[in-house]
């Protein structure tokens, strides 16, 4: 299984989770890594390993189908599987797990000793002074917050044009087409159509003629227990100059909006970031008990209060695709059906022999990085300003956030 893992990350990279280093069985993400500081009892464990397992082989498979066959095929060759790929990643996965298990133990030990995902660069920060320079980039951030708070519901007066889950295509019991949002944006340009990535050649294009919208559901833990997420995903060809130097504009962008639902499976929150992980924003229901936690040292958090429904119509402005608003959709003139399609879809786009992800070696879009990277890099966020794979999104410059951090909205302050 070593060799094959070690073939699907020559080709394709890692797309989901996070490789553990001689187990290509198990995998890790923020959330496996809070489960195991929590639990200690051995059926917890083997809940942890059966988890973290069935993710590693569900990613493998993600990624072997953007390998070329003939490099699969050598490798069955080489080591004479007569299994199918499924079946071999499977049973030796299941193999393995067995025999940590007879330990239990020392693979916990062993799995609290691996170093914990971090997206922000320490080095970077003692490079780039840090503790100084955070205080400007603090002032810019709130700054910033205060200009989108200013014009947080200013809609009228404008044409909106509606996008809308095309329900011929969906299933409506399901939870992601349920609350899949109406989007409304001010403007046709190309620049603002929401459209589909593809490969021609070696460049990523995006189809503007017929609008979509990329979803999957991840899990966080509220109170300590599951939290389902829905999360949403515009795709836009270009952040395009809006002035001679524009540090944030170039090609593409992408727009994330998430539903986090409790075991209810009500509305305790929404929130968004931009796929650089950049403006991350919260919208709390009226009702919800929020007690923001500011401290100096952590970027403050730009929240605003709504009224929720199961499918929300979000107001997005031209250009920088910005939240402008939220609320509960109804019908619109200028409206547009949108398809809505697996997230999994980007992750093996077909090309003129495979399939390729979006995302390259290093978790990024290649070609949508940003000027500001020559700015921001002191914060020690990766590669500022370019999209990236989920699980990689550092959503503060100051201190450190992350977007899939467990038990996120907890920290920033929501209470039962």
């Amino acid at each position: 299984m070593l060799a094959l893992d070690h073939l699907a990350v020559s080709q394709s990279g890692t797309l989901q989770g996070n490789r553990i280093s001689g187990m290509p069985w198990l995998r890790s993400n923020r959330l496996s890594e809070a489960e195991l500081d929590s639990k200690s009892n051995p059926d917890d464990l083997h809940a942890l390993l059966t988890n973290q397992s069935t993710f590693a082989q569900s990613a493998l498979l993600l990624e072997l189908s953007n390998v070329d066959k003939q490099s699969v095929k050598d490798w069955r060759k080489r080591y004479k599987v007569e299994q199918t790929t499924p079946e071999f990643i499977r049973d030796c996965a299941a193999q393995a797990v067995r025999k940590q298990l007879e330990t239990p133990a020392k693979t916990r030990r062993l799995l609290q000793q691996l170093p914990r995902d971090n997206d922000y660069s320490t080095a970077a920060r003692i490079a780039g002074l840090y503790p100084l320079a955070t205080i400007p980039f603090r002032r810019g951030v709130v700054k910033e917050q205060a200009e989108l708070k200013r014009q947080w519901g200013n809609i009228q007066g404008q044409r909106w044009y509606a996008y809308r889950p095309d329900t011929a295509t969906t299933k409506q019991q399901d939870l992601l087409s349920r609350h899949a949002p109406t989007w409304l944006i001010n403007s046709t340009s190309t620049a603002n159509l929401p459209g589909k990535p593809y490969w021609q050649a070696n460049q990523l294009n995006v189809n503007t003629q017929q609008a979509a919208t990329f979803a999957f559901v991840s899990k966080g833990l509220w109170q300590n227990k599951p939290l389902t997420q829905l999360n949403y995903v515009l795709w836009f060809s270009q952040r395009p100059y809006l002035k001679r130097f524009d540090w944030v504009a170039g090609k593409h962008d992408a727009l994330v909006f998430r539903v986090n639902l409790n075991q209810q499976s009500q509305v305790l929150a929404y929130d968004s970031i931009h796929l650089c992980g950049c403006w991350y924003r919260l919208f709390l229901p009226n009702t919800a008990k929020f007690r923001a936690n500011h401290r100096y040292w952590q970027e403050p958090v730009l929240a605003e209060r709504v009224e929720t429904a199961e499918r929300m119509a979000i107001y997005v402005t031209k250009d920088t695709h910005q939240i402008r608003y939220l609320e509960p959709a109804k019908a619109y003139a200028n409206t547009t059906g949108y398809a809505l399609a697996p997230f999994n879809d980007l992750l093996m786009l077909p090309t003129t022999n495979g399939s390729r992800a979006v995302f390259n070696q290093r978790g990024y879009v290649a070609g949508s990085e940003r000027p500001e990277r020559w700015l921001f890099w002191p914060m020690g966020v990766r590669n500022p300003g370019a999209l990236r794979r989920f699980g990689d999104h550092a959503i503060s410059f100051v201190g450190r956030r992350y977007f899939d951090e467990p038990r996120l909205l907890e920290r920033l302050g929501l209470s039962e």
